[in-house]
């Protein structure tokens, strides 16, 4: 077996917002009848890639803007944002959002996506559902302290119930 090694280099989005995109990655391999040196072959990111990266980032960038208004239809469009995107940094962002929003719809999104099948997204229904539902999340992240398969879900939800004054 070689030895291999990767390089990921980021630079600022085009769209600013101190957002970052993803240039170029570097991998590095050795032969494996040569293992001196590594030897570096530059690979760019294909065009889908990139046309990923810049969809990501642009989500991301109206998630900031909806956390902003902090209104009654920025929580439904981050409700569904929650909902239905497919990149979990997307929708674990949108739960983060809702958090700040606190609109009643945005309780009911967060109590949704506790089922959401990526941990990191759930990890961050966990935090957004201690600030939005107050004393009442007891019951809910209780539910999750005794059934979420992750343990770091189940941690999280531990430390929220713990800054509850109930």
């Amino acid at each position: 077996m070689g030895r291999n090694g990767l390089v990921l280099t980021y630079g600022p989005s085009q769209g600013g917002a101190g957002v970052s995109d993803l240039k170029e990655v570097h991998v590095y391999t050795t032969p494996p009848q040569d293992q001196g040196p590594l030897r570096g072959d530059r690979v760019k990111l294909p065009p889908p890639a990139r046309r990923v990266e810049k969809e990501r980032s642009a989500r991301l960038r109206e998630i900031g803007t909806l956390a902003r208004q902090r209104d009654e239809a920025a929580a439904t469009a981050l409700a569904q944002i929650l909902a239905l995107d497919p990149d979990p940094t997307v929708r674990a962002k949108a739960a983060a959002a809702l958090g700040k929003v606190g609109e009643a719809e945005s309780a009911m999104a967060l109590s949704m996506a506790l089922m959401d099948q990526d941990p990191s997204v759930r990890i961050q229904v966990a935090r957004a559902s201690g600030r939005v539902e107050g004393d009442q999340v007891t019951p809910t992240l209780g539910g999750v302290l005794m059934g979420d398969p992750d343990s770091r879900v189940r941690r999280e939800a531990a430390r929220v119930l713990g800054a509850v004054r109930t």
